[in-house]
């Protein structure tokens, strides 16, 4: 391996090491947020029931439950306005939601974004890893074929 290869893998590995050290660092800080209690498996089903049904009260709101969440959440007497003033409000009501639910979404996008550059991360390690133990096990058996050769 040429001087300029070492060099590189050189670099790649202390970026590398900062790398980790700066996940290590964070694990510390916010770990015990994303760590199931002692005994329990991660609530992966608890996830994603609690998406199905954000996602069933979201299609309702959108529906016929804009009204009851302008009468009841909101304090709006739906009895004392027009037609117009009252799509209006239900309008508004539908924006309100479909904003909360975009911004929900995008968090959704940021925590998949960040699990799989971590997944990546991770995988390049591995391989650089395994390419500098086989690297090591190479020069090991070339001095050993040298020395042999020689004696």
């Amino acid at each position: 391996m040429g001087k300029t290869a070492t060099a590189c893998l050189r670099i790649v590995g202390s970026m590398g090491k900062r790398t980790e050290q700066a996940r290590q660092k964070w694990s510390r800080a916010w770990g015990w947020a994303w760590k199931p209690a002692e005994g329990l498996p991660r609530p992966r089903i608890a996830y994603a029931l609690a998406g199905v049904l954000v996602v069933a009260a979201l299609g309702w709101m959108l529906g016929p439950g804009a009204g009851w969440v302008l009468v009841h959440l909101d304090g709006v007497r739906a009895d004392q306005l027009n037609a117009k003033d009252l799509a209006a409000a239900t309008d508004a009501v539908r924006g309100r939601l479909l904003a909360i639910a975009t911004g929900v979404i995008a968090l959704v996008a940021v925590y998949y974004t960040a699990r799989n550059a971590d997944t990546a991360r991770r995988t390049a390690d591995t391989a650089l890893r395994t390419f500098q133990l086989s690297e090591q096990g190479h020069v090991t058996r070339a001095e050993a074929f040298s020395c042999r050769k020689t004696e």
